[in-house]
């Protein structure tokens, strides 16, 4: 264990870490786009685009009359509509867009989202984005770092937000999992990794989730991620004076057979990914949870055989994904599933319709951790698939086998209908109250 995590975990779980998620604002839970949405495809767009998928294919074309073969889709990415636009709906076809890179480019697949942001390293491509990919992995994200990070982060994280949940059960008789435990988990962290103070908590998410809304407000994303910038130059000059092991630090001299991140690229990263290693991760922590609550005897097996954990994860993964749209442009003319799609095109990957797709798992509404495994794209796949995929599966396993543990009467605090997940880009309840 490195010195500078176990300082962190050990002097920060503490009152003041109690306090912050106390106070955490009500209106940053919850899913960021619900308000856009049509409130029926933002409770079910599993419905909606299954049936779609069924009756027009695993891709499907935007009309002249602005829908897809009649259903109404969100623009997630702000993609300018003036190109031609594809959904791909069937695991088939989303894997296919994922798998071809010669074909399906990220660079300005992102529309208005990379205006704002910049070019991230999931909006770059073949060498470029594999050489700062690369660098990344071997720095923090891959899976040697993040064994690391288990030991020193994770599971000390965790078995403080548990036990804290527990004793709030105890003497409140509820708890509540976004605001107990996805949230703080995740922030802590991701913050910690980067190197950002938990005593901003809510000031950093609330930020994140403007400079991720471009979209849907450029201008607010725009000001959220000039403020952001600032803040990053500054700690990465204290960082020169004052080193530690965080992303802030290390980075300005980490290399890849010889590729170095300029500073510029540091600061931009920073900022991208605290509010993006966040965003997807809080609310499939939240979704896993509330699957197994809303199965109790899926939980209770969970409780009497701890081999079931990962699958468990998994199933959740596949049923219930947070991140549930990825985007791609076509860089020359190309067929998928049947459909023909001319070069310029943008295409959203809707993995979490993908998910549920019926040529793959049998019954796939049903959300059944015993069942035959088969490869989800939640992560999707391909050279992009998610960077923070170990973090985020190492955080969820740790939660759910800890939850187990510790509070194995876990149970919801409401009747299962009261709760609903909202929300097209990413997608979680508004609330998971429990008892046990």
């Amino acid at each position: 264990m490195t010195q500078a995590f176990e300082a962190a975990v050990v002097s920060d779980l503490d009152d003041s870490f109690d306090e912050l998620i106390n106070e955490f604002p009500d209106h940053l839970i919850g899913a960021p786009d619900d308000p856009y949405l049509d409130p029926a495809f933002s409770r079910d767009p599993f419905s909606i685009l299954s049936a779609l998928r069924d009756s027009a294919g695993g891709v499907v074309r935007r009309g002249d009359d602005g829908t897809y073969s009649g259903v109404e889709i969100f623009n997630v990415w702000g993609h300018d509509l003036s190109y031609p636009h594809f959904v791909a709906l069937s695991h088939e076809a989303v894997k296919a867009i994922g798998l071809d890179r010669q074909v399906f480019e990220n660079d300005q697949a992102y529309g208005v989202h990379q205006a704002v942001q910049g070019r991230t390293v999931n909006t770059k491509d073949g060498q470029e984005h594999f050489a700062m990919r690369r660098l990344l992995d071997t720095s923090f994200f891959g899976r040697g770092k993040m064994a690391e990070f288990q030991t020193a982060m994770t599971d000390p994280l965790v078995d403080y937000l548990v036990e804290r949940l527990a004793n709030k059960i105890k003497k409140d008789g509820a708890g509540e999992i976004c605001r107990d435990i996805a949230l703080p988990v995740t922030y802590k962290s991701i913050s910690t990794i980067i190197g950002v103070p938990q005593s901003k908590f809510s000031y950093f998410v609330e930020l994140g989730e403007i400079a991720q809304g471009g979209p849907r407000d450029p201008e607010a994303a725009m000001k959220a991620i000039a403020e952001l910038d600032e803040y990053f130059k500054e700690e990465i000059k204290q960082r020169e004076l004052d080193p530690s092991f965080d992303m802030l630090s290390v980075l300005p001299s980490a290399e890849y057979k010889g590729y170095q991140m300029s500073a510029e690229e540091i600061v931009q990263h920073c900022r991208f990914l605290l509010p993006g290693g966040i965003e997807t991760t809080w609310r499939q922590t939240a979704n896993t949870v509330m699957s197994l609550l809303l199965h109790p005897e899926q939980y209770s097996a969970v409780v009497a055989d701890a081999e079931l954990v990962d699958q468990a994860v998994e199933e959740a993964l596949r049923w219930m994904p947070s991140g549930f749209v990825v985007p791609r442009r076509a860089a020359k003319d190309c067929v998928v599933a049947g459909t023909e799609i001319p070069e310029g095109s943008f295409i959203n990957s809707i993995q979490g319709v993908a998910n549920r797709d019926p040529v793959v798992w049998s019954n796939p509404d049903e959300f059944n951790i015993f069942r035959e495994p088969h490869e989800h794209l939640t992560f999707h796949t391909g050279v992009h698939f998610c960077m923070g995929q170990n973090l985020a599966r190492n955080t969820i396993r740790a939660v759910v086998r800890q939850l187990a543990e510790k509070i194995p009467t876990l149970k919801l605090a409401c009747k299962s209908d009261a709760i609903e997940t909202r929300g097209f880009g990413v997608r979680c309840p508004n609330a998971v109250p429990v008892t046990a």
